[in-house]
């Protein structure tokens, strides 16, 4: 959990960066490009599973984390190199934050599952009651990890969508932004307070992002 909330940590710190660094700098003569498609994917929110995950999703998950951590470590580098930009950088860095609370979700689930073993067991008379003691301690242990990651994500989710309703008001003030695109952005800041999501953007992306 620590390392989770380091990460977390870093993310909050990377998406409220200073207005100055979310402008794009414009080379003379050469037009910037803006499109939605480099605004952050608010798409994946979602609560705990109302049904068992399956038995190897905690490993799928932890794969996944990890070349998400790899990403967003080299997208990180990448960016202060001025080799991608950063709303892609940002990006990487909230996927981890989405996985680990995938990964701490689907490990609350497994320790649900082992838990309605044990009592099989123990109701069968071949497990103690230590050990199915032992067993529900694990799984709420797991389950409070579970609920303090997806907060964390949420958490997470809400700065992002509020740091993305700067820029985008930003480039707006800057001449080169939408305000169907500062619309959009709004009503994605209100519908993760909200706990629901909006509907996609009905506008025409402009053009692509430089930045």
């Amino acid at each position: 959990m620590r390392q989770l909330f380091n990460i977390i940590a870093v993310f909050a710190l990377f998406v409220c960066a200073q207005a100055a660094d979310d402008l794009p700098h414009q080379a003379p003569g050469k037009a910037m490009e803006l499109g939605l498609g480099l605004l952050p994917d608010f798409s994946a929110l979602r609560d705990l599973p109302a049904v068992p995950v399956p038995a190897d999703s905690v490993e799928r998950i932890e794969a996944a984390l990890a070349r998400a951590k790899k990403s967003a470590a080299s997208g990180e580098r990448m960016f202060r190199a001025g080799i991608i930009a950063k709303v892609e950088a940002e990006k990487r860095a909230l996927k981890v934050v989405r996985l680990g609370a995938d990964l701490a979700v689907a490990r609350s689930e497994a320790a649900k599952l082992g838990l309605e073993t044990k009592r099989a067991e123990f109701d069968a008379g071949k497990l103690s009651k230590p050990q199915l003691d032992a067993a529900q301690s694990s799984a709420d242990v797991a389950s409070e990890a579970a609920g303090a990651a997806t907060a964390a994500r949420d958490r997470a989710e809400l700065a992002a969508a509020e740091n993305n309703l700067s820029r985008q008001r930003q480039l707006l003030a800057a001449g080169i932004g939408s305000k169907s695109l500062v619309a959009h952005a709004q009503s994605q800041v209100a519908a993760l307070k909200n706990k629901t999501l909006p509907p996609p953007a009905s506008s025409t992306p402009l053009r692509r992002s430089a930045f």
